[in-house]
């Protein structure tokens, strides 16, 4: 009888599970590239020469491109090459920048110094 109801509730974890996961998807097949991959002229981003929509993402140092040791991440999305929705920018694991972009324009502005939010366009 317990090995029935633990079926039963894996099957609606996995009922809820995978609907969740389409449901939230942000275009079909998302899949995030590295943002050294798209190339960016004229103030719009390119990927093999078309304008680039999707997630990117980026894994680097804050210490500069003569560090080895990766301590910080950035991710967003493109929307015909132009910035859009949410950019944040992540620094040991914490969220220290915040952007929101509406059809290419910076809407919000935030920075987290001492773990306090800071707005830097009002």
């Amino acid at each position: 009888m317990k090995t029935k109801i633990l079926l039963v509730q894996l099957f609606f974890f996995g009922l809820f599970f995978n609907s969740y996961s389409l449901g939230n998807q942000n275009h079909s097949e998302a899949k995030k590239v590295n943002v050294k991959v798209l190339e960016y002229k004229g103030g719009l981003y390119y990927l093999q020469d078309q304008l680039y929509t999707g997630l990117f993402y980026n894994v680097f140092s804050s210490k500069g491109s003569t560090s080895e040791f990766n301590d910080s991440y950035f991710e967003g999305e493109l929307i015909n090459g132009e910035r859009n929705g949410v950019w944040l920018w992540h620094r040991n694991n914490k969220m220290s920048h915040k952007q929101i972009y509406e059809n290419g324009v910076l809407m919000s502005d935030i920075v987290v110094i001492n773990d306090e939010a800071v707005n830097l366009k009002n």
